[in-house]
């Protein structure tokens, strides 16, 4: 499928039905003074493409409006292998754009996180 198949308000409200649990549940965690190290994608995919994906998308808007800050994301990568090896440049995405860690540390302001807690 394409990014435009999979651009549809039923996958979008599949999507956020899917994931409203997982972020109620790391909002918890969150403020319990954990800190959430990143996300993983896969590297290509129309849908879970770190940068460009449809699920992906409404997985930071929804952590966004949940409050919860994931600023770094990893990826499979699109190789011939398609080993993830977070050494290796083609697994690390980087840092989620500007504008959406922008809207994460504004929706997540004044948190508390306790050294060494991390998921």
């Amino acid at each position: 499928m394409t990014v435009e198949e999979y651009d549809t308000p039923e996958f979008h409200a599949h999507n956020r039905r899917i994931l409203l649990p997982a972020f109620e549940q790391l909002k918890v965690y969150q403020d319990h003074g954990y800190t959430i190290v990143g996300g993983l994608g896969i590297a290509g995919s129309p849908s879970c493409d770190p940068g460009k994906g449809v699920f992906m998308r409404d997985f930071l808007e929804l952590a966004a409006e949940n409050g919860v800050t994931i600023d770094f994301f990893w990826q499979i990568p699109n190789t011939a292998d398609g080993i993830f090896d977070p050494d290796n440049d083609n697994s690390v995405f980087g840092p989620v754009t500007a504008g959406q860690q922008e809207d994460l540390h504004k929706k997540s302001a004044g948190t508390k996180s306790k050294e060494g807690n991390q998921i």
